[in-house]
Parts: C-alpha cells; structure tokens; sequence
C-alpha cells in the first residue's frame, strides 16, 4: 500500500506515524513545505519519496502528485494529520479520484456553522450561534444573546483568533482589526470542557477512544492563563455515547477525532469537531495513560492488519505549561519532587508558546488526588 502524507514535517512528534508506517510495510511518499534534510535521518528513511512543494499553490502539488505517481507507481491513499490541509487532501482526492474525505464532507469537518447545523438536525444541543460577515450583523445577533459573546473565525484551529466580547465598544474594535475573517458569534457557556478523543477505522468504527479534562478554558489558555489540562482514567457512559454519536454522523472513517464539548450536569453540547489528532503532545499522553502506541494502532490499521486494543486507562496524564518565571519551584524543583512520575519535560516548539506554554511538563498518577498534588506543586505562583 503506497500513502501520500501530506507535511510530514511538523509538528515532530507526528514523525512517529511516518516510522511506524514504513515499519507495517506501507509505503509512504511525502509532499510538505519544508526541506527534506530538515527531518531526522530516520524519518527521511522511511519515506520513499519526498516532494517539498508549496502546498498553497494547487497547480504546483497537482504537478508534484503527477511526478511521484510516474516514478513510484499508483496512489491508495491520502493522509493529513495536520487540520490546516485537510482541504488540500479533500482536493486531491476529488482531483485523483482516491477515496476519502471530498468535497461533500470537507465543509462539516472544517466549518463551525456546518458543523452546528449538523449538530442541531441530529437533536444534539449546541450554543446558539450564526455567521456575522460585519459589525451591524455582529451587533444585532449581540443584542439577541447579551454580553458575554464569543467572537471566533468560522473555519479555524481551536480558539485561535476567538475573542470574548464583552461590550459593544469592544465588538466594534474587534470587528475592524480582523475583517478579514469570515466570524461565527456564539453565546458565552460557563461550563467545564471535556473533549472525546480517538480514532476510527476504514468502516467508522472506534479503535480507541479517550477523554481530556481542561483545568482552564480553551480561550483562558489562549489568552495566557497556564494551560493544564490531563486525559481521564474514564470516560462516562453518557459522553461515549454522544462522542460515538458524533462520529457517526460526520462520517469520520480511518481518521484521528478530536471533539470539544461543554459538560453540563444532565447533557454534553457540543462546541465543534477537528477531524485529526489531538493537537500538541496529547497523542503521547493518551499512549502514557494505558502504554499503548497509537502511532502503531494507525501505522497496523492503514497496513489492512488486525488492530486489538483496550481504551482502559492504567493512568491520569497530565499537562501542565509555564511560562519563564513567577514560579515558586523551579523546573529542576519539579522533576525532583515528582520523580519517575515526570514523564516529559521540555521546551516546546515556539509556534506553541501561546497556546501552550513555553516549558511542558508531562507526567502522570494513579490516583486524581495525586494528580492534582503535582498541579499544585508545578504551578504554584510567588505571587
């Protein structure tokens, strides 16, 4: 089976679907951005052939995917684990006719407007929200649901570019400095979010699945609050049944999920779906909470082979991001206190500062107390 995977240049850890591909006897040929002598050495091994390209221009990939078919023979799949392509990869596939995501599916997948109509015509709740394309649709939809609102790109990753609107003035000054997004407007929640996370296979069905607890708001984390958050030992009955529900209604097939939802006491909503994985390390925290490796559940499902796992949880992994300074411990503090425990602890990639903190911390528990023990002592502030 010969796979294009599209940039297998970032983010580094993903280097690890490309190693275990090439292990399963899949052979993997590459388009990205980057040069090919940036990747690892071992990377660079387990791919076949590598076209670096400019993967915004389609005239230059749909050349690229043309040479590597005339030189390493036919196509079976396309892969993009990174949601910033999954439009590229549904066009290549229009395109060369392979199956996968095309264009009928790619608007609920990227687009959060699509993704809430699909929601609410399957009885799912979801906060009320519309497209605001100006500051007079802005403000009469404000006027409707009050302040607090949610202001956020209608087709981006996570909470980046969303803003908390508080008042009318603020609306106005948002809406002028970033015109140029296409916004959805949302009511404001106070709810803890909880997502449903996975993986499916050719058919739909969940190999895996998993759940992340947020300690703060996706858009606090954004905004500079310390980003901590840990994958739970259980998921409840009810939120598997609506992650399962979900899936099954976006059609996710042989395909990483990342679903965000408010939880509520009597009900889960919904706040949006990324068809890839988990972003950041949170791949590896689900690998730490049972010491599986979903790198190779995908690498054995890809490969046609028979894929046996459990979803139960051995562990709470937890994450927790700092900034350089204002902490009571020093990181050297912390691996000491925490021990075998501190599974990762590393400056991240800059691109995740923002979102993530400029130093991670990875690290696990068996207990939620002990859990909550270490955030504590890694986050304890001077002031």
């Amino acid at each position: 089976m010969r796979l294009l995977y599209i940039a297998p240049e970032f983010p580094p850890n993903y280097w690890n679907f490309i190693l275990r591909l090439a292990a399963r006897g899949v052979e993997v040929v590459g388009i990205g951005q980057s040069d090919f002598f940036e990747m690892p050495e071992n990377v660079r091994a387990s791919m076949a052939w590598y076209e670096r390209v400019d993967l915004n221009n389609w005239d230059a990939v749909n050349y690229s995917i043309n040479k590597i078919i005339a030189i390493k023979g036919k196509i079976d799949l396309v892969e993009s684990h990174d949601e910033h392509w999954l439009r590229l990869e549904a066009k290549i596939n229009d395109e060369f006719h392979f199956a996968g995501i095309n264009h009928q599916l790619i608007d609920s997948w990227k687009r959060k407007d699509e993704m809430k109509k699909l929601f609410v015509a399957n009885d799912i709740k979801v906060a009320k929200g519309k497209t605001v394309k100006n500051f007079s649709e802005a403000l009469a939809f404000a006027q409707e649901i009050g302040y607090p609102a949610i202001l956020k790109p209608n087709e981006g990753v996570g909470a980046i570019g969303a803003f908390k609107i508080r008042n009318e003035e603020q609306l106005r000054s948002t809406m002028e400095q970033n015109g140029h997004y296409n916004f959805l407007m949302e009511e404001f929640i106070t709810a803890p979010i909880v997502t449903y996370d996975g993986i499916t296979d050719f058919s739909g069905n969940i190999l895996f699945e998993s759940s992340l607890k947020y300690a703060s708001g996706v858009l606090e984390i954004v905004n500079g609050v310390d980003p901590a958050f840990y994958v739970c030992r259980e998921i409840s009955k009810k939120l598997s049944e609506i992650g399962k529900k979900i899936v099954q209604i976006f059609q996710l097939k042989r395909k990483f999920f990342h679903i965000e939802l408010f939880d509520f006491d009597d009900h889960y909503a919904p706040m949006e779906i990324n068809c890839r994985p988990p972003g950041g390390p949170i791949v590896d925290m689900m690998n730490y909470s049972c010491d599986v490796d979903l790198y190779d559940v995908y690498a054995q499902m890809m490969a046609g082979q028979k894929v046996t796992l459990s979803s139960a949880k051995d562990y709470f992994c937890g994450y927790a991001g700092r900034s350089e300074r204002g902490f009571f411990y020093s990181l050297a503090d912390v691996k000491k206190k925490i021990g075998s425990n501190m599974l990762e602890m590393a400056e991240n990639p800059p691109l995740y500062h923002q979102a993530m903190g400029k130093y991670k911390c990875i690290f696990r528990a068996k207990s939620d107390a002990e859990l909550q023990g270490m955030y504590n002592f890694i986050l304890e502030k001077r002031y």
